[in-house]
């Protein structure tokens, strides 16, 4: 089976892909603190705004 050579995609529909990447690319990073230890409490978060 062959697939099509390109691939059309609507400004909005590349948009909502690029968002989840990011998304995804921003939770694998808290998850990674996470496991590092590298938390922040409520208070020291409001204190350092």
């Amino acid at each position: 089976m062959a697939f099509p050579a390109y691939v059309i995609e609507s400004y909005d529909q590349v948009q909502e892909r690029e968002n989840a990447i990011a998304l995804l690319k921003l939770l694998t990073l808290s998850e990674k603190d996470k496991t590092e230890g590298r938390l922040l409490s409520r208070e020291q978060l409001l204190d350092g705004i």
